[in-house]
């Protein structure tokens, strides 16, 4: 054998062996990627060299796999996305290119990348209703998702279908009732139809049930009623919700409030007192039946009023801080800071007590009070910016407070009771101003009353010795 012939066996002999060196490094390269991929499915590194390592074999599959494994963990992880889309589209498999997308989006309906690129797809297939059963799917677990609300109208639209476009802000509405993106596109479109009045009243009477406090709200109920009756609309509507609904206050409430910007205050009157015996504890009918009395130059019957309201409501500060501020309107000073307080006794981190006994004292000239009850408020939440400026005046020199000329005072005395007068309402709103809900009577009722008075006299005396203390 020639020397030429020998040297080519040997280097084939070498470069069979270095392949083989080569497949086994390689297989073992394979082996230590895979197990980092394991713990750390989107580790870049092992991403890309398996893809370079599973290309070397021509082994594709392995590399598809290895990208849907990681979207398993991670579903809307994009670089995985993208190289599974283009690796999809090389074997010209659009399907699992749109199941990927939808994979990712059950577990986030509102991305907006997947959304985006789903709809691309679809419509690359002429398929408008996956297009909007899409967006719908979205807007179930995100019922005020605007991107999809105005993708779907649009959609619902082109279609001419305005009565799904109607029924996607009503859901809205289930979900969140003073959404005003809603109600005010729902406006819209029920006065464009012919039924229109009835459903825009039902839906701010539906807003308001739920929100009787919220202005906006109300405000748009009356001027729906407005539109619907003409000028006496609102005293119609709420009339009417009255009788749709006897049993609760807020449309009690709200029909007073008509009748009393009616200058009706005795119709006023009247709907407040139903309102208060459908609902004891709401505080807004008391205190608007409380401002129907003042109108009328009715101050003794206010103080009553209160008295009632905080006989019924023991355990909570508002009757207490009304009732005080009736005191403070009659010149009853000394009553009125008793009153606010027995508020500051029941919630005593509710800053309007304790701002209404600081008025109090100013009204009484007693500048050593102010500052003590300022300090205590202090003490308790230095966030009262109102607490701070107070005390600030009564420590300067020219601190402005000078005693209040009281007005005329009122005939109520201590034993006064507060007995409703001349009603023109059934004996059970009698009732509930002139007898204890709890359903004790006679002696029982008394001694109960007598055990609960002297309990509150003596935690508010010991209340009113911390106040009047002086502070070191």
């Amino acid at each position: 054998m020639k020397d030429e012939q020998m040297v080519d066996i040997i280097e084939h002999f070498h470069e069979e062996i270095d392949f083989e060196s080569s497949r086994i490094n390689s297989d073992r390269a394979i082996e230590v990627y895979e197990r980092e991929l394991v713990t750390n499915p989107t580790s870049s590194r092992a991403l890309t060299q398996l893809e370079e390592l599973y290309k070397s074999k021509g082994d594709d599959d392995r590399i598809i796999n290895m990208y849907e494994q990681a979207l398993r963990t991670y579903p809307s992880w994009l670089p995985a996305l993208t190289r599974l889309e283009e690796l999809y589209k090389s074997k010209g498999d659009e399907d699992r290119i749109i199941s990927m997308y939808e994979q990712a989006l059950q577990k986030y309906p509102s991305w907006m990348p997947a959304l985006t690129r789903l709809e691309e797809l679809y419509k690359s297939k002429g398929d408008d209703d996956r297009i909007m059963n899409m967006y719908e799917q979205a807007l179930q677990k995100y019922p005020s998702w605007m991107p999809a609300l105005t993708r779907l109208e649009e959609l619902y639209k082109s279609k001419g279908d305005e009565d799904r476009i109607i029924n996607m802000y009503e859901q809205a509405l289930q979900k969140y009732p003073s959404w005003m993106p809603a109600l005010t596109r729902l406006e819209e479109l029920y006065k464009s139809k012919g039924d229109g009045m009835d459903r825009l009243v039902n839906m701010y009477e539906q807003t308001v049930e739920k929100y009787p406090n919220w202005m906006i709200g109300r405000s748009s109920l009356e001027e729906a009623y407005r539109s619907k009756w003409g000028t006496k609309g609102v005293i119609v509507g709420y009339q009417k919700l009255t009788e749709m609904k006897p049993t609760e206050a807020w449309p009690w409430a709200r029909l007073g409030d008509a009748f009393k910007s009616a200058g009706d205050l005795e119709k006023a009157v009247e709907s407040y007192k139903i309102a208060i015996l459908n609902n004891t504890a709401e505080p807004e009918p008391w205190r608007y039946l409380g401002e129907s009395y003042r109108l009328k130059g009715d101050t003794d019957e206010v103080i009553r009023l209160y008295e009632r309201a905080a006989e019924l409501n023991p355990a909570v500060s508002w009757p207490w801080v009304s009732l005080g501020d009736a005191f403070k309107s009659a010149g009853l000073l000394d009553r009125a800071t008793k009153a606010y307080e027995e508020a500051i006794l029941y919630n005593a981190t509710e800053s309007t007590p304790w701002l209404h006994l600081t008025e109090a004292y100013k009204s009484k000239g007693d500048i050593e009070a102010v500052i003590r009850v300022c300090r205590r408020a202090l003490n308790l939440n230095r966030t009262w910016t109102w607490a701070q400026a107070e005390l600030d005046r009564a420590q300067s020199h020219d601190h402005g407070i000078k005693p209040a000329m009281p007005p005329p005072m009122s005939s109520v005395d201590d034993s006064d009771q507060g007995r409703h007068k001349g009603l023109s309402v059934p004996t059970d709103y009698n009732d509930i101003f002139q007898e204890s809900v709890s359903g004790s009577t006679g002696s029982e009722a008394t001694r109960a009353r007598m055990d609960r008075a002297h309990s509150r006299a003596r935690i508010r005396s010991e209340l009113r010795d911390e106040l009047r203390k002086g502070d070191s």
